[in-house]
């Protein structure tokens, strides 16, 4: 069977698959109709499926079962932005738009479906994880990854892996790196008080802006004074809430924003500073840091994987491969994150927090 000369027999379906997710995009666990839309496709090709896994994901089997097993994960839902183009399968939905592929990435997944649904006989598994709620958390801080975890969507497999599309390479490369390919991210929510008061008699009370805008600073020098310089960390302040008077200085400023890292002593070291910073300049400030997902690692990958095309891009490699070590980390912390999310899923509180926003 020529495997490639199926996949771009079935290009159309598959545009066609991502432009319909497109125009009608879900925002985290509220992906009811794509998943419907991803369900009955692979229902139409004689496969089995599971539905209302981790909430709203949908699971496919294919294989006997007797071997090793892989998933192949795609995200499904959208981000809170408004489209602003005007193409014929724009979104339809007011304030909502796939501005980070995951449209693409579910009908490529489905193309995947069709693809393997024509196989003969395959020896072991392949299971399919439509996630949803790869970009938001729920109040209990659970994604959708961490609800399909708790659903057993990823029980005895020995692998799983996913693409992500880069609007910044050509149509038809594909990129590869050897070690670490995507970071760790932890979401944090830092709350600044201050006393409220007329903008025309800040004396009398205490403004959370102006230190907010001191904490934004400090904030950033953490990743060049705090940090090993050859490690790989970012800290990125998303949005800030305060106020709706433009005469009034409020009583507290909102500000949220993630690390990213490839390695926990980074994470804590940016932690640490990031609360000092905001008591620092405000005792009553508060700083909640939650959501730690693992990176995302690749091992003994190169371009050879995938053939000498041209329409395979060169491998990147990473010096830093600590295969195995690695690899021992991500089961251990796999099965406490488990664990943790089946607790919180339970009714057992995760912490309180005057910061939990």
């Amino acid at each position: 069977m020529n495997f490639l000369q199926m996949a771009t027999e079935i290009e159309p379906q598959i545009i066609a698959w991502r432009r319909e997710i497109h125009q009608y995009p879900e925002l985290g666990f509220e992906e009811t109709r794509t998943a419907n839309l991803v369900a009955n496709a692979l229902r139409e090709m004689g496969v089995e499926v599971e539905t209302g896994v981790g909430r709203t994901g949908v699971v496919a089997r294919f294989g006997n079962g007797n071997g090793r097993k892989v998933g192949i994960r795609a995200d499904m839902d959208a981000l809170p932005i408004q489209e602003a183009v005007d193409l014929p399968f724009a979104s339809t939905t007011p304030g909502k738009m796939h501005a980070c592929g995951h449209d693409a990435h579910t009908a490529m997944l489905m193309g995947v479906a069709k693809v393997l649904q024509a196989m003969p006989e395959i020896n072991g598994e392949i299971r399919l994880l439509f996630q949803p709620s790869e970009e938001r958390w729920d109040a209990d801080g659970v994604s959708g990854a961490t609800a399909m975890i708790a659903d057993k969507a990823l029980d005895d497999l020995d692998a799983v892996i996913a693409i992500h599309v880069n609007s910044l390479l050509p149509v038809g490369q594909i990129e590869v790196t050897d070690g670490m390919a995507l970071a760790a991210v932890d979401t944090f929510t830092a709350t600044i008080f201050g006393v409220g008061c007329h903008g025309a008699m800040p004396h009398v009370g205490i403004d959370p802006i102006w230190i907010s805008a001191q904490v934004i600073n400090a904030v950033q020098s953490i990743r060049s004074r705090r940090t090993n310089p050859t490690s790989g960390s970012v800290v990125t302040i998303g949005s800030i809430h305060a106020g709706d008077a433009p005469n009034v200085i409020p009583d507290r400023v909102q500000l949220n924003g993630t690390i990213r890292s490839f390695a926990e002593a980074v994470v804590e070291a940016c932690n640490r500073p990031g609360d000092g910073a905001i008591r620092d300049k405000t005792p009553q400030g508060a700083l909640e840091t939650r959501n730690h997902e693992p990176q995302a690692v690749f091992r003994r990958v190169d371009a050879g994987h995938f053939g000498r095309s041209p329409r395979v891009g060169p491998a990147r490699r990473d010096a830093d491969d600590a295969g195995t070590a690695r690899g021992a980390l991500h089961r251990r912390r796999y099965e406490q994150g488990r664990q943790a999310v089946q607790g919180r899923m339970a009714g057992h509180p995760a912490g309180a927090s005057q910061a939990d926003g």
